[in-house]
């Protein structure tokens, strides 16, 4: 006879990206959300660069960096969401944070 059959596979294996835990963090942002201006902390003096997106992907901001605190005056960005993205050679973080008025 003609029996059709399916063989399935299952594993428990979990897929996806993992999220680097807040002390390991290389950037912190605050405050978050944020009317005037937007704080940014690194782990060291690390040089790097700084540029924030917004959510149609315009780059609307830009800075290179070589401190271990910076400031980013957002007084003048439209309310709404923003993606900051700080890289140093290979090591690329990036964050959301939003700005009201």
């Amino acid at each position: 006879t003609n029996n059709d059959y399916t063989t399935i596979k299952y594993s428990q294996q979990t897929v996806g990206i993992k999220t680097i835990p807040a002390e390991f963090s290389l950037m912190h942002l605050f405050p978050n959300p944020a009317t005037n201006a937007v704080n940014i902390k690194f782990h060291a003096d690390e040089a790097g660069e700084i540029q924030v997106v917004n959510l149609f992907g315009q780059l609307v901001y830009s800075e290179k960096v070589n401190a271990e605190q910076t400031q980013i005056d957002v007084s003048r960005f439209a309310a709404g969401m923003y993606v900051i993205r700080w890289s140093h050679g290979e090591i690329i973080e990036s964050k959301t944070f939003s700005v009201t008025n």
